[in-house]
């Protein structure tokens, strides 16, 4: 099978069809071979054969004065042994008429050229078993030197190489036209090629499996090689061009028809089926205008002609392209059937780049077994309407060609709804050349009411516009439905729909451009059968926009899955209630779909927001969004996962760079059903909550779903975050990792009202600040327990009546949660609380608090109950102050509950300005209170004693604004057994240790010691005493201890003088400092002796006798002699 060259064409000619007249059936060769020359001779009395000729390797030529078959009779080429390709011209100034057979007596292919015209009549017919070309070229190039020219023979070249390119003469006044009205058939696999100035089939061309090539060239002179892409003349195809191959396993052929102007009349019929496969079949150019096929300017299908590329038994439909770079009016029948056993549909394109009409077209790419083919239409702009009204004249001639009176391409709605109801996919797509920008508009509702699954894709190279309240809709079955702006890749088509609905029925939705902009239009993928949703997928390079009540929705009523949506935009906005969800419907199996948002910023407003949910026993879908830059939501906006039924809800988890809601806002997870709660997970840089929240709740037997934030800087302002359960399941746990964590006037919760117990609240942070009745707490109204608040911070404030709590409200039967600080730094409570509550049947928590400093001023950590036990109070820090009015407190106020145990561990504690710590009880025995401090400062205890207080000892009003630090664990049950234990530092054996001072502090006749009278007249002195050593209250009694100051020594029980003292040595610190614990056995000691061995102790003053004399001596000594008086004066 030879393969023909490609086809270089020229401008355009006016079409005409040559007439046919009787001619004589001359053959009579010519001299330009010379002694080469043709040989025509009888073969029989109706046939001639053709011998002689110009033998190079394997082609023969031959040269004719005039090349005629008549009727009735044949004409055959001898084929010498080894002979390829038979090459015979015509250099006279008339066309060929073939009337009756031409063939081969062999199996070479046959060229014929006649640059005048040729003509095949009506009983024309081929025998002949190679391939065969007839055209109206002037001369065939061989290789890159030879050349066969029938114009001028003279300059000829003959070589042994494969014909190669066609050349048309530009002498002429026009290009020789091609007419068949005859049967014009090859063996099955090979060529049949007709190329002329134009092209007029009336007749049969076939070549079963193999290709056929009919193309037309203007009358320029034409070089036709692989690499040109030329410009074609006109072809008229009213007959038959067929290289179907119905034999088993076979595939079908090609079809070429090109020209600058192709008509495919009423009759005509064009056939590439296969048993295995279709073939391909194109009229004006390739797929798309791709590739080097010359393109025609105007193409015309009638509406009765057909085009069949069709798999028969098994296999995929083929391919058909009708193109055209300005008109295309496509009203025939095309059909790219896949195999009835098994293939998928093939692929039909009509297009029309300036403008396309297919009124009343019939495509069929469907598949009886397999996935439907495709109908793709392609043309520059294009308008989709209900009626689709020719813009343009038509030529009037054969064939009647459509010329666009403008840039525009109509396609009916209709006839798209038809095929997809046959269940073939329609393509419909746009360039970006020429003067049209490339768009697609869509005036009219498209809509699928029966057949299979169809998909619906609209490419434009520029813009989508789907006008106001059009629908593209299935009743029947998915339709994917797929709009791409922007197709081209510049950088500028947009997708934009208003007041619209498009309705998937379980198909694909997939939307992509530069922007996309929704205007109350509704995008939805639901099913209601056992198949799952369709995905619904949205990808912007720049901006998404959804305003005003704009949804985008993926749900299943049954038990099959909702589909998928996928959300990618460098910026998203939705506004004015517009959202993004999935869900189950009540009384479906199957599960909502996953959402997943990317952007760079995304902002929703005025109740908008996305989110998944479950009315049946499926799952919830996951909702993940992830924004690089800002996140804002606004204005009763916000993200959710709720089930009602039995089905869990779906996580939440969003990663932002900045994560802003505001307004009530907010973000969800709740359940009303047996069903969990989903977990929300946040993940960003900065994070500010103002008059919004976060929250996961149980209504019912399922547990809340999880609130977890991680957050470099964490803002509340107004806002909360809880988890709550009001049934048997739990509440979730709240968990925050923030670098900073300021709350004002902001709430942080975990609450039951039933048998499930509260969620844990785990906050970890550098530093904590709350300001302005802030809470952070966990509650039960019911049997559950609250739950567990842990902190670990760096520093932590509670300001202006904040408070971390955890309570057991009345009528609960549930225990109040503990309470657990660890803080390397600073814990400050300044008119704010720490506190665990039961006024109900249940105990109130444990506070465990590790701080290095803890500083309360008019502060309260407490664990108090009312009728039960109160909870324990344990406290470690290095330094504890404890100001203005400041509790500690673990009372119960009523009931035989004992009240908690308080343990403090310090360095240094001072409790100043009538701060108490308690630990009182009604009937129940009052706590024990331990006070470990190495420093220890209060100005009033009281411990263990029984007071004449109210019948309510957990009244403060006994020891609160008292001017006094009370500590108290007593009773009111009258058995002191029940009284508590108060252990605090003992400093009692410390000589002037820290006590009360008089408001006079030194009185100045005391202190100064004054040893006669002196002259009022003379000038009196003053001295100042400066320094850390204090000053006495007189000049005889200095500040002195009875126990010498040294270093720890060993007892010696021989010791003069010394009574009861016992030194022991402990290890107080990692340097192993040694510390002297002294116990007395008595408060009166005889001043020690000073005897051999013992050691020198320095004089501490001196006196001077009545008689003159001055004595050194220590304190004791001197504070042991008579005062001496000096007598005498000076003036």
């Amino acid at each position: 099978m030879i393969h023909f060259p490609r086809i270089l064409l020229g401008f355009p000619l006016v079409f005409s069809l040559l007439t046919v007249k009787s001619a004589l059936a001359q053959l009579i060769p010519d001299n330009s071979l010379g002694r080469e020359s043709s040989v025509v001779e009888p073969l029989n009395q109706l046939d001639e054969q053709i011998n002689g000729g110009a033998i190079r390797g394997g082609n023969l030529f031959h040269s004719f004065l005039e090349f005629n078959v008549g009727a009735g009779k044949g004409v055959y080429f001898a084929n010498p042994m080894g002979i390829e390709n038979i090459l015979s011209r015509v250099t006279g100034a008339n066309p060929s008429h073939i009337w009756g057979r031409l063939g081969v007596l062999g199996d070479a292919n046959l060229f014929l050229l006649n640059p005048n015209g040729i003509f095949f009549g009506q009983n024309a017919t081929l025998d002949i078993n190679g391939s065969f070309l007839a055209t109206t070229a002037d001369a065939i190039q061989l290789g890159s030197q030879g050349l066969f020219s029938a114009t001028e023979p003279h300059k000829s070249s003959l070589l042994a190489v494969e014909p190669g390119a066609l050349f048309f003469n530009q002498v002429a006044n026009q290009s020789g036209t091609i007419v068949n009205a005859g049967n014009l058939t090859v063996e099955t696999g090979e060529n049949l090629t007709l190329v002329g100035g134009s092209i007029n089939n009336t007749g049969q061309l076939r070549a079963a499996g193999g290709e056929i090539t009919v193309a037309a060239v203007s009358n320029n002179q034409q070089q036709i090689t692989n690499n040109q892409q030329p410009t074609v003349g006109t072809v008229s195809v009213s007959g038959i061009i067929d290289t179907s191959n119905p034999e088993n396993g076979q595939l079908g052929g090609t079809v070429q028809v090109l020209g600058d102007k192709i008509g495919l009349l009423q009759r005509a019929q064009i056939n590439a089926s296969g048993d295995a496969g279709g073939g391909t079949v194109l009229i004006g150019g390739n797929y798309q205008g791709q590739g080097t096929l010359p393109q025609a300017e105007a193409t015309y299908v009638a509406p009765e002609a057909t085009i069949n590329a069709d798999a028969i038994n098994t296999g995929d439909g083929g391919l058909i392209v009708v193109w055209a770079n300005e008109s295309t009016r496509a009203y025939g029948k095309f059909s790219a059937q896949g195999g009835i056993a098994a293939g998928n549909g093939g692929l039909i394109e009509t297009s029309g780049l300036t403008f396309l009409d297919v009124s009343g077209i019939k495509v069929d790419a469907t598949a009886t077994n397999g996935f439907p083919g495709t109908w793709l239409i392609d043309p520059r702009n294009i308008t989709i309407q209900n009626t689709a009204t020719a813009n343009g004249n038509f030529s009037n001639t054969n064939p009647n060609i459509f010329t666009p009176g403008a840039n525009n391409a109509v396609v009916n709605t209709q006839d798209i709804a038809t095929q997809l109801n046959a269940g073939t996919n329609v393509t419909i797509t746009t360039g970006s050349t020429g003067t049209q920008e490339g768009n697609i508009t869509v005036a009219d509702s498209i809509t699928k009411t029966a057949g299979g699954v169809a998909t619906l894709t609209l490419a434009a190279a520029n813009d989508i516009i789907v006008n106001s309240g059009v629908e593209i809709t299935s009743n029947s079955n998915a339709l994917n439905i797929f709009l791409t702006a922007d197709s081209d890749n510049t950088g500028g088509g947009d997708v934009v729909m208003t007041n619209g609905i498009i309705q998937a029925k379980s198909g694909q939705v997939a939307i992509a451009g530069d922007s996309i902009l929704l205007e109350g239009t509704t995008i939805a993928s639901d099913t209601t059968g056992s198949n799952d949703g369709g995905a619904i997928t949205f990808a912007a390079a720049n901006s998404l926009s959804l305003l005003n009540n704009s949804q985008i929705t993926s749900n299943t009523s049954s038990d099959g899955n909702a589909g998928r949506i996928e959300v990618t935009a460098n910026s998203i906005s939705l506004v004015n209630n517009s959202d993004i969800n999935s869900g189950t419907e009540v009384g479906s199996t199957g599960n909502a779909g996953a959402i997943t948002i990317i952007a760079d910023s995304l902002v929703a407003n005025n109740g908008s927001g996305a989110g998944t949910n479950t009315n049946g026993s499926g799952i919830g879908g996951q909702l993940n969004i992830t924004v690089e830059g800002l996140l804002s939501i606004e204005d009763s906006s916000g993200f959710g996962s709720d089930t009602f039924s039995d089905g869990n809800a779906g996580e939440i988890t969003i990663q932002a760079g900045r994560f802003l809601v505001a307004n009530g806002s907010g973000a969800g997870t709740n359940t009303t059903g047996t069903g969990n709660g989903g977990r929300i997970t946040i993940y960003t840089q900065e994070m500010s909550l103002q008059q919004s929240g976060f929250g996961s709740n149980a209504f019912s037997d399922g547990n809340a779903g999880e609130v977890t934030i991680h957050a470099d800087r964490f803002v509340m302002d107004q806002s909360g975050v809880g988890t709550n359960t009001r049934g048997q399941g739990n509440g979730g746990r709240i968990t925050i990792n923030a670098g900073e964590l300021l709350m004002r006037d902001s709430g942080l919760g975990s609450e039951t009202f039933s048998d499930g117990n509260a969620g844990e609240i785990t906050i970890n942070v550098g530093r904590l600040l709350m300001d302005e009745g802030t809470d952070m707490s966990t509650n039960t109204g019911g049997a559950g327990n609250a739950g567990i608040i842990t902190i670990d911070a760096e520093e932590v404030l509670l300001l202006g009546n904040s408070e971390f709590a955890s309570n057991a409200r009345s009528n609960s039967t549930g225990n109040a949660g503990e309470i657990r600080l660890n803080v390397r730094s600073s814990l400050t409570l300044d008119n704010s609380n720490i506190g665990t509550s039961s006024q109900g049947e249940g105990k109130a928590g444990n506070i465990s608090i590790t701080s290095q400093n803890l500083l309360l001023n008019q502060g309260a950590i407490t664990a108090e109950s009312t009728q039960a036990g109160g909870g324990d109070i344990t406290i470690d820090a290095n330094n504890i102050r404890l100001r203005n009015s400041s509790l500690i407190s673990s009372s119960v106020f009523d009931g035989t509950g004992g009240g908690g145990t308080i343990a403090i561990n310090s360095s240094t504690f001072l409790a100043l300005e009538d701060s108490d710590i308690l630990a009182n009880a009604d009937q129940g025995a009052g706590g024990n209170i331990t006070i470990n401090s190495e420093a220890f400062l209060a100005n009033l205890f009281t411990s263990g004693q029984t007071l004449a207080v109210s019948s309510n000892p957990g009244n403060f009003d006994q020891f609160r604004g008292n001017g006094r630090v009370d500590i108290s664990a007593i009773s009111q049950n009258p058995n002191t057994d029940l009284t508590g234990i108060v252990t605090i530092p003992d400093s009692s054996f410390l000589q002037h240790n820290l006590s009360l001072l008089s408001e006079k502090f030194i009185d100045p006749e005391q202190a100064i010691a004054n040893s006669c009278l002196t002259n009022s007249k003379i000038e009196q002195g003053s001295f100042t005493v400066t320094g850390t050593s204090g000053l006495p209250p007189t000049p005889n009694n200095a500040f002195s201890s009875q126990y010498r100051l040294r270093g720890v020594q060993p007892v010696n029980e021989n010791r003069v003088g010394e009574t009861s003292q016992q030194t022991q040595r402990i290890e107080n610190s990692p340097n192993r400092r040694e510390v002297t614990e002294v116990v007395r056995a008595s408060n009166t000691l005889p001043i020690p002796h000073w005897q051999l061995g013992d050691p020198v102790i320095e004089a501490q003053g001196m006196l001077a006798t009545a008689d003159g004399r001055i004595l050194l001596g220590s304190a004791p000594q001197l504070t042991a002699m008579d005062r001496v008086e000096a007598k005498i004066c000076f003036e």
